[in-house]
């Protein structure tokens, strides 16, 4: 039983923690609301599709470097842009024998 209530507490704190900090650079982010969720929401969408095979590895890092580099000129999210991991947003790079399979813009299968 002492376990149970071990991993319960070890996920309140990570949820816990992990809003914080989300909470703590939106403060940081000196952008209206409704821009900053439209960029949340184009990243996680342009992940949601590769991830669904919609969009080939190529396209997405394509596209995802091009709305950060938009960010990065923008100015307002330079406090929080240092802190991003560039390379963890445009995702792993595409196996050596994807890139037939991105020229057809996506899984094989």
């Amino acid at each position: 039983m002492p376990v149970r209530h071990a991993r319960a507490l070890t996920v309140a704190a990570v949820l816990a923690l992990s809003f914080a900090t989300y909470g703590l650079m939106k403060n940081r982010v000196r952008m209206p609301a409704v821009e900053s969720l439209s960029v949340e929401t184009a990243l996680l969408f342009l992940r949601f599709r590769l991830l669904q095979g919609q969009l080939s590895h190529e396209r997405y890092r394509d596209v995802t470097t091009a709305l950060l580099d938009a960010l990065a000129a923008d100015g307002r999210v330079t406090e929080v842009f240092g802190q991003w991991s560039r390379d963890r947003l445009l995702g792993p790079a595409p196996p050596a024998g994807a890139a037939a399979d991105d020229a057809r813009g996506g899984d094989p299968a």
